[in-house]
């Protein structure tokens, strides 16, 4: 049985992935799904600051 890597919407042009992909196209999923990650950090840091009242005007 061959894995498969399911990735969310915004990666819809690699909806279903084989487990072996060359090296470019790993590189580039790799720094969206980083980019992806920072992006939801952030967005959650910034969510938990305004709902503990944290807002220090940045």
């Amino acid at each position: 049985m061959e894995s498969v890597l399911f990735l969310p919407e915004e990666f819809a042009e690699f909806e279903l992935l084989p487990a072996e992909l060359p090296a470019e196209q790993t590189t580039e999923i790799d720094r969206r799904l980083r980019l992806a990650v920072k992006e939801l950090f952030w967005t959650l840091h910034v969510l938990f600051r305004e709902q503990r009242g944290d807002d220090d005007g940045e």
